[in-house]
């Protein structure tokens, strides 16, 4: 909740226009939808295209973007790859 009110409060101040969100629940809809109507971006990101964020949010964000090809580098992570066997 503090969240929302926090990034609310900056938006309606003008001190910030846009807010990334690494977040997959439903819940954060009426956020995105009154951060917008604020006239701020929002922005979605994932970790892993494996487990995808939620379509409603993600049509939602004024952009998504995934950091499958980061994981390594921020958290010492490498996806394993599916075997052409499986």
């Amino acid at each position: 909740m503090e969240l929302a009110c926090d990034a609310l409060q900056l938006v309606a101040d003008r001190r910030i226009d846009s807010v990334g969100f690494l977040v997959n629940d439903r819940d954060y809809i009426p956020l995105f939808k009154a951060l917008q109507r604020l006239g701020a971006n929002t922005y979605i990101s994932g970790l892993d295209i494996r487990q995808p964020v939620q379509k409603s949010l993600v049509d939602l964000a004024d952009l998504y973007h995934t950091f499958e090809s980061d994981l390594d580098l921020f958290f010492g992570y490498t996806p394993a790859t599916q075997s052409s066997e499986e």
